[in-house]
């Protein structure tokens, strides 16, 4: 029998899903096929123990953000025992004057070339130093990449510094963040360019449809501390929903920076922060809290 292309004929095959576990057995929980049970965030069990990648539990096909979320719990682990504690580790010393050191600068590589379009950053600021180090974050970020251009433009008002993402042929922005995003909210700073870029990670098929399902315009006012362990996934959550739906846009304020900015009675405002009860931590969480206004 001869095959054409035509008759759709396709052979797949599947090979080296056995999990390399074994080692962790007697550490942690397996499922009944040795796989590492794990929360969204990779935490196990084990306090201070994180898995990510093929070894977990769940979707078989796992992506760069596990491993980004991963790290970013591993941070939250390290930040709440320094607290605990009181040592403070001593300063890694960065190469030349990068914000970045080489391992990160890696990770950063990975998920720039995971992603489907070009975006600018247009940088609103003033002549402080914030808006200095706000400049500096993203041009070094623009450097490791030509999937990234960044824009400085001197303004005045008093929500700057800030940083604004826009897709190709945009002029007005779905994602803006007023501060610095460093400590916690620079792992959901570089997701959320992921998100606008696309792919992004996937959706359940009922979540996106209730994104995409929203008419009415609404901005997300989302008010963190950078150095906060809880806001990261607010924000997460907040620039997937941005990505997803046409109708909603969110401002991010680094409340170290800002206070509550002042907001036109007319427009369709919600307005969130780590301490919201319940909490928001996931897109359904957040088209949950929504669908309550």
């Amino acid at each position: 029998m001869e095959y054409a292309a035509e008759d759709g004929f396709g052979l797949f095959i599947y090979a080296g899903k056995v999990p390399a576990s074994a080692g962790f057995a007697s550490l942690l929980p397996l499922d009944e096929e040795g796989y590492i049970l794990v929360s969204k965030s990779g935490s196990t069990e084990q306090p201070g123990l994180y898995a990510a990648g093929d070894v977990c539990a769940g979707e078989r096909m796992h992506t760069v953000e596990e491993i980004i979320a991963a790290c970013a719990g591993i941070q939250v682990f390290c930040e709440e025992a320094r607290l605990r504690t009181g040592l403070i580790p001593a300063p890694v010393e960065r190469t030349g004057n990068r914000l970045f050191e080489d391992g990160v600068i890696m990770q950063l590589w990975n998920l720039f070339d995971r992603m489907d379009e070009a975006l600018r950053i247009r940088v609103y600021r003033k002549e402080d130093p914030a808006s200095a180090q706000l400049a500096r974050y993203m041009e070094e970020l623009a450097d490791l990449t030509d999937k990234l251009q960044v824009e400085n433009l001197p303004a005045e008002g008093g929500e700057l510094p800030c940083a604004a993402v826009l897709r190709e042929g945009e002029e007005i922005s779905r994602f803006y963040f007023h501060g610095i995003p460093d400590a916690y909210a620079f792992t959901p700073f570089i997701l959320l360019l992921y998100y606008a870029a696309g792919p992004g990670q996937g959706m359940p098929a009922e979540t996106r449809k209730r994104a995409q399902a929203l008419q009415d315009p609404l901005r997300l006012l989302v008010m963190v501390r950078p150095d906060d362990p809880g806001c990261g996934e607010l924000i997460t959550a907040a620039g997937r929903l941005a990505a997803v739906s046409e109708a909603v846009c969110c401002d991010i304020y680094d409340s170290r920076l800002f206070t509550l900015p002042e907001t036109d009675p007319a427009e369709n405002v919600l307005i969130l922060s780590a301490a919201t009860d319940p909490p928001v931590r996931t897109v359904e969480d957040l088209l949950d809290r929504i669908g309550q206004t």
